[in-house]
Parts: C-alpha cells; sequence; structure tokens
C-alpha cells in the first residue's frame, strides 16, 4: 500500500512556494534556465504543483504520497523527465478572482508550476491556464450529503397512503362486487325483490349460504336448494381469495401505522424552506463557490470546513442532525462508502456538470505540453485512468495505514475524532433503540385503541338492525 501511493524524494527535489526564487533565481518568462548537470542525462526537466497534505518529512526522509502518483512515475520512468515538487501557500484548488487565481492554481498561473498531477475539473475560468485539449469524465460538481433521520408519523390519515389510488378502486370495485353477489344470494333464498334495506342483513344471508341452510321464517324448495349450493361453492373460492388478500392488505396497513416517515434532503428546495439546516461548505473550493453563486441566500446559513472531509469532524455534525455537507458528488459517494453503517445519503439533484482533465500548464513550452498531452491521452485511452480514480477512493480509505507507516510515532488527532465518532455512534444507537421501542408502544395501545372503537361500533350498530327487524 505504501509503496503504491507513495514515492520517495531527495532533500532539495520538494521546495515551498516562498522559496522558489532562492532555488531558481534565473527566471525568463517562467521558463527554468539552468538545470543542475545532475539532471543533464535527463529528457525533461518539469515542476510539479502537489498539495501541502501530499508531502511527508520524516527522519531526513522525503516522501510525496498522492493517489496519483503513478503519473509522476510514469514520467520519471517511461519519459525519461527529472521532477521537482512546489508546495503553494494556500493548499486548495483555487479558482479565479478579482484578476488573478487563488489557491494551488496560483503556482500554475504565475508560471511557476508546469503540472499538477491531479484532474481539475474545467470550469470558473480555469480554461484560462489549464490546457483542455484533451478532455476526461464528466462530473458533477455540486450534491448534498446528509444524515438519514426518521420521524414518527403522526399523521392519522397515513392508511390513505398505504396504496395508490389504483388499489383503492380496485378495492372498492371488489367490495361492490361482493355487494352485488349477497343481493343476488338474498334474491335467491327469500324469492323476493331486491331491497336496499336487505343490504344491512348480509352478514347472516353469507351464514346461510354457506352452510347450505336458512332461518325457520323462510321456506326454501328443491331448486332454490340447489342454487344455493352451486353459489356457496363459489363464494367460499370468493371468500378463501378474500382472505388471502385481506391478510396481504392488513400486513401493509400495520406496516404503514408502525413505520416511521424517512426524512432525507433530496432537492436543493428543501434547503431553503427548512430554515434550521446548517450547511456545511468546503473552504475556499470551487463546490462553495458554484453553490453560493446559485443560492446567494442560503450564505447566512452556511459555515467553512476543512478539505478534510473524510475526518470524523464533519460526519459528526452530519449525524447529530440539521446539518448537510455541500461537495461535488464523487466525494458524496466516497464518504458514504467510508461510513456506510451511518446511513449517509447523497441527493438526487445534482448540478454544475462539468469535464476535468490533467492540469497542463496552458502556456507551457510546447514540447513539453505536448508530451504531457500525451501521455494524458494515452492513459485516457488504455483505461489507466479509471485505475486513477480507483487508486484515489483506495488511497482515501488507507490514508491512516499510509500516514502510520511512514512516520508510527506520530499520534494523530483523528484518532480523538474517531472515537468521538464512535461514542456518538453509540450514543445514538441508544437514543434509536429507546425511540423505536416507545413508538412501538405507541402504535400497538393505538391499535387496540382502533379495535376496541370498531368492536364498540358493530355492536351498537348490531343492536340497531336487530331492533328494526
Amino acid at each position: 500500500m505504501f509503496e503504491q501511493y507513495c514515492l520517495e524524494t531527495s532533500q532539495n527535489q520538494t521546495i515551498k512556494f516562498s522559496d522558489y526564487k532562492k532555488f531558481y533565481p534565473s527566471v525568463v518568462d517562467g521558463e527554468i534556465q539552468t538545470i543542475n548537470s545532475t539532471e543533464s542525462s535527463y529528457r525533461c526537466h518539469l515542476h510539479s504543483a502537489i498539495f501541502s497534505t501530499e508531502f511527508y518529512n520524516y527522519e531526513n526522509r522525503s516522501f510525496v504520497c498522492s493517489p496519483y502518483i503513478e503519473i509522476c512515475k510514469i514520467l520519471i520512468d517511461h519519459y525519461n523527465c527529472s521532477l521537482t515538487f512546489i508546495l503553494p501557500e494556500e493548499d486548495f484548488g483555487g479558482y479565479y478572482v478579482n484578476g488573478t487565481f487563488t489557491g494551488i492554481l496560483k503556482l500554475i498561473s504565475e508560471k511557476v508550476a508546469d503540472f499538477i498531477p491531479h484532474f481539475f475539473s474545467i470550469h470558473s475560468n480555469r480554461d484560462q491556464v489549464l490546457d483542455n485539449t484533451i478532455l476526461s469524465n464528466s462530473a458533477y460538481k455540486v450534491s448534498i450529503v446528509s444524515h438519514q433521520s426518521y420521524i414518527p408519523n403522526t399523521n392519522p390519515l397515513q392508511i390513505f397512503h398505504t396504496f395508490t389510488w389504483e388499489i383503492w378502486l380496485l378495492l372498492f370495485t371488489g367490495f361492490i362486487c361482493y355487494t352485488i353477489l349477497l343481493m343476488v344470494a338474498d334474491l335467491i333464498i327469500n324469492d323476493q325483490n331486491l331491497s336496499t334495506n336487505r343490504l344491512f342483513d348480509f352478514n347472516f344471508i353469507l351464514f346461510r349460504t354457506l352452510i347450505g341452510q336458512s332461518l325457520s321464517k323462510f321456506t326454501l324448495i328443491s331448486k332454490q336448494r340447489k342454487a344455493i349450493h352451486l353459489l356457496r361453492n363459489s363464494l367460499l373460492i370468493w371468500i378463501l381469495a378474500t382472505l388471502l388478500l385481506r391478510q396481504l392488505f392488513s400486513n401493509d396497513v400495520v406496516a404503514s401505522l408502525l413505520a416511521k416517515r424517512e426524512q432525507i434532503i433530496d432537492h436543493f428546495v428543501q434547503l431553503v424552506e427548512n430554515k434550521d439546516y446548517r450547511i456545511m461548505v468546503v473552504s475556499k473550493s470551487s463546490t462553495e463557490k458554484i453553490f453560493l453563486s446559485k443560492f446567494p441566500q442560503l450564505k447566512y446559513r452556511s459555515f467553512e470546513i476543512d478539505h478534510e472531509i473524510t475526518a470524523p469532524g464533519p460526519i459528526v455534525k452530519l449525524m447529530k442532525g440539521k446539518h448537510v455537507l455541500i461537495v461535488d458528488r464523487w466525494k458524496g459517494y466516497m464518504l458514504k462508502e467510508m461510513y456506510r453503517k451511518f446511513d449517509l445519503h447523497v441527493s438526487k439533484e445534482k448540478f454544475g456538470l462539468t469535464f476535468s482533465s490533467l492540469a497542463i500548464r496552458k502556456n507551457l513550452h510546447s514540447s513539453a505540453r505536448i508530451m504531457l498531452a500525451k501521455m494524458f491521452q494515452q492513459i485516457h485511452q488504455n483505461g489507466i485512468i479509471n485505475k486513477l480514480n480507483g487508486d484515489r477512493y483506495n488511497y482515501q480509505l488507507n490514508l491512516k495505514l499510509i500516514q502510520k507507516k511512514i512516520n508510527k510515532t506520530i499520534e494523530y488527532e483523528d484518532d480523538n475524532g474517531t472515537r468521538q465518532l464512535a461514542a456518538i455512534d453509540k450514543e445514538l444507537t441508544d437514543a434509536h433503540m429507546e425511540d423505536d421501542q416507545e413508538y412501538l408502544n405507541h402504535r400497538i395501545m393505538s391499535l387496540i385503541y382502533i379495535h376496541i372503537l370498531g368492536l364498540t361500533f358493530y355492536m351498537v350498530l348490531f343492536e340497531l338492525i336487530y331492533c328494526f327487524y
């Protein structure tokens, strides 16, 4: 794992942007005019900008660790190039503002770096400094990451939302057909015209029809008994099918009464309407800029977080509820996979569709620019870019292991965050269990009350019918 994502460098191979002039005092139009004699055997010499979080220095040994380190290895091994790594003053991607670029792209715009071993999305005037001859996969820059929460469903009319209107129409049609059959049975048994008053007596009609007998006040002839026998068989099949359907439908009804209502954030309009949500955005990121430019009214409810979104801190805020995270779609799914047991949700709605490309300086001298563009085209056509994107995901999952491999003596602050995340997970699990038990008890009592009210209603109805007859 360490050898796959890390490259050991010499002490003078990595410099800070602030020390750039000290190392290369003779610079004309951003191009280095002096190359050390030790580098004379190389085909080319390139300046690569890397993020500060990708550089590690321990016991006089320097390492560059990145999910796209394979790009640097290809340049060194296959193109026989020497690389000098430059660290930016601002450790984020950057965008165009007030006539200049910020972040790591500042090194590109000021002709300090020749390329960045990362794939940058082309937006926010980045095409002014980045070569966009060859574009790669498209991606959405803005999506919502939230924690799935569940709230008790206290709507008494929830039972009517159990089925669609087509199912309710089918049930109503079945009830009408069932009533018509009972009326026909009443006509055959009593040998009299249909009467709407006889609808109240359908339970007694069904009983004597099923057992093939009549009440004492009715005298049946043999033909009527034969008709009753035939009708009894058909109604018996009807009743058995009805019992089966009733069991299936009753399970759905009970499930709808006991189930909690899922509360997820799938659309940006939900953030506008629900004013109690706090919005986390990555500090000085292009995602933040695109999001706030489209929804400026949400700026007062947003606050910035560090670029290390995989740290436990943002996840803890999401789990506590009433917080959402605005990131690009790829990072959202990465967080969902890393913390799969915490039920993170990535919104269905997304926007900011853009294409990406290897960050190559647009005004780089033609030979180096063509070589880098050709390399990018080859890794794109040969499918290596898909492997690099997969490595990016695995790199984030195993970042702690890589860091501990480099320096085994450092205790990371993330350990405290991990313990905090585990403690909150246990706290939320216990709270959910208590809420579930209380919610279940409440629903059971509600069902008992409904059952008692139903029995009372039918007893009163039975007495009224008995009084009329």
